[in-house]
């Protein structure tokens, strides 16, 4: 729950867990050169056409995941602590030698390379944002989640309103680590941009 003191929010710390509908990795904007490894699944939702209406549907369908690994693999976490402008990625996997040990043995059947190397979760990270970093992040986290590609498994996914009223402003391009200066470094600016650049163009 947010508490609100003049024009500071805190918002308490949440970790989500990566779980596209198709098992698709997800790439972060918000930190750099984050991509998490969704959870695995044996089954999966896909797009189709419904045959009577002819309108975009979806469904279920195999994952078709190989034969012996773990009946559910685990996505690769980030945790935030917007009040702290605080993050962490880490991978479940790190701490379970089982369930890697599986995913070896099922990879090698599949592949037939004895030499495979053993499989290990992905080292962990972690690192202080600025405050329209954070918000911005925590608002790509949001829309993850609402969007079902990420599930909440510990804390409390902020409300939207409780976000936009943390201290800051979002970014426009929070990839864009060269800083591309022909654009407005914040989404408040773009149609003040926008319109300036449709006079000239005019």
């Amino acid at each position: 729950m947010a508490t609100t003191e003049k024009t500071k929010v805190s918002l308490r710390p949440f970790t989500i867990e990566a779980d596209h509908p198709t098992s698709s990795d997800l790439l972060i904007q918000g930190i750099p050169n984050c991509r998490l490894r969704s959870k695995i699944k044996p089954v999966k939702e896909i797009f189709d056409k419904d045959r009577r209406t002819h309108e975009q549907v979806t469904k279920s369908a195999s994952s078709n995941v190989l034969s012996g690994l773990p009946s559910s693999v685990p996505g690769m976490r980030i945790s935030v602590d917007p009040a702290g402008c605080r993050y962490k990625v880490f991978d479940p996997l790190t701490d379970d030698k089982e369930s890697c040990q599986e995913i070896a043995l099922a990879l090698k059947e599949y592949t037939g390379i004895e030499s495979l190397t053993e499989v290990v979760g992905v080292k962990s990270r972690e690192g202080a944002l600025g405050e329209d970093e954070t918000k911005t992040l925590v608002r790509e986290l949001f829309n993850l989640v609402s969007n079902g590609e990420a599930t909440v498994i510990k804390g409390i996914l902020p409300e939207k309103a409780d976000i936009d009223a943390l201290p800051g402003d979002y970014l426009l391009n929070t990839s864009d680590r060269a800083r591309d200066y022909s654009q407005p470094r914040y989404e408040k600016d773009l149609a003040a941009w926008k319109q300036t650049l449709n006079r000239l163009g005019g």
